[in-house]
């Protein structure tokens, strides 16, 4: 922590612990949320079987996933399903037709989920010799002799003040078009049942189980980054009703893309946690109040990057003693990686795995983007005039 290299130590080591130790979190969540939006695309488009195989990959990559099934299961049910459960709720449908008739729906689902609780299961036996044994050591910030409690309803207002407001956590901030799909959760409402009951289910479930973990900020990591793969199911709100305004667009993209090349210029770990600075420890507080069975490391609220990123990155440009002197992390400071990490025996292959899957996910964004917007031309010019709209209709926002 007082060697001059300690920050280039810290930088190198938000990669190689991710293959020393054989942790999978930078390829596990970006492959979630790909699995994620591959279920949510085959279940809209009526094929339920494969989007329960996709289900079931996202939630083999981490057992916490599993609470994502019901979320799923709503949006599967279909816009006329989730009018008819409303129905029958209400007693204004036949409750036994209506059950059977989503039962059958629901099922690859429920199976997806199955298959993907006995891998955790099977794993957790082979690995450890108990089926509920997830692997997790919370004791290391515990006080001594006291047994864990992951769970606590007295933080929930706290984790959910951070999730949602905090300048360092909030869904908000790292994810701006969320504000515009919420906006848009009224028009869900009316024009897609489904939509609107997973994303209902999804911040009813979801929040108070993250809001309530005992680390519910994720750790040493930029972002809120327990809900990466939820974004593709919460944004899809903003595909209805008329186009936001320019302006908002351009607000958001500022604010997302301004914040996020915060996240690549510099080590999270740098700033958070084995940094030489004065003020590294802004991220945490040691307190001892805290309740029996959670950590002592409490995250500080007043903690944001858009405040310490800033200063790291101008050390690096100027070289300062202590920033590595290896620039910024975009490429030198990666080169650097490689470099170590091959010494060390690790294949210079699984290195570049990383930022290598990452560019694969946007080629293949960037393509369904594509090409559903050529689909959406062509679609205008086969149902509908321009000048009168809708074929049926005339309405042109209908069309």
């Amino acid at each position: 922590k007082t060697e001059p290299d300690a920050a280039s130590d810290a930088s190198r080591a938000s990669l190689e612990a991710s293959f020393a130790k054989a942790e999978a979190e930078p390829v596990a969540e970006p492959a979630a949320a790909m699995a994620f939006a591959w279920a949510i695309a085959w279940s809209l488009e009526g094929r339920h079987r494969l989007a329960a195989c996709a289900l079931a990959v996202m939630c083999a990559t981490k057992g916490t996933y599993l609470l994502w099934t019901p979320v799923m299961a709503a949006l599967a049910l279909g816009d006329e399903g989730a009018r008819s459960l409303v129905q029958a709720f209400r007693g204004e449908a036949p409750r036994g037709e209506t059950a059977q008739v989503l039962l059958r729906r629901l099922a690859p689902y429920v199976f997806g989920g199955a298959c993907a609780l006995a891998v955790h299961l099977g794993n957790n036996y082979y690995r450890f010799g108990e089926l509920l044994h997830f692997g997790y050591d919370w004791a290391e910030q515990l006080r001594p002799g006291e047994a864990p409690k992951p769970w606590s309803w007295r933080d929930l207002p706290r984790g959910l003040f951070g999730l949602l407001a905090s300048p360092g956590k909030s869904l908000f901030l790292f994810a701006p078009p969320l504000a515009l799909a919420l906006a848009r959760l009224g028009v869900a409402r009316r024009e897609r049942p489904a939509l609107f009951l997973a994303c209902v289910l999804a911040a009813l479930i979801l929040l108070p189980f993250y809001g309530s973990y005992m680390y519910w900020e994720g750790g040493y990591c930029f972002g809120p980054r327990h809900f990466v793969p939820l974004l593709p199911l919460l944004l899809l709100p903003l595909a209805l009703g008329p186009a936001p305004r320019r302006s908002a667009l351009a607000a958001v993209w500022v604010v997302g893309v301004g914040v996020q090349l915060l996240g690549v210029s510099v080590s999270y770990l740098e700033d958070q946690a084995r940094g030489i600075r004065e003020n590294r420890s802004r991220y945490y507080d040691l307190r001892d109040d805290v309740e029996v069975g959670r950590p002592r490391n409490v995250y500080r609220l007043g903690y944001t990057p858009l405040r310490s990123y800033p200063p790291l990155i101008l050390d690096h440009l100027r070289g300062a003693p202590g920033s590595g002197r290896h620039g910024l992390e975009f490429l030198p400071l990666h080169l650097l990686r490689v470099n170590t990490l091959y010494r060390a025996g690790i294949p210079a292959s699984g290195v570049w795995g990383v930022p290598g899957l990452g560019l694969l996910l946007l080629a293949l964004g960037g393509w369904g983007v594509r090409r559903g917007l050529r689909e959406g031309e062509t679609g205008d010019l086969e149902t509908g005039d321009p000048e009168t709209g809708d074929p049926e209709t005339g309405d042109p926002q209908a069309l």
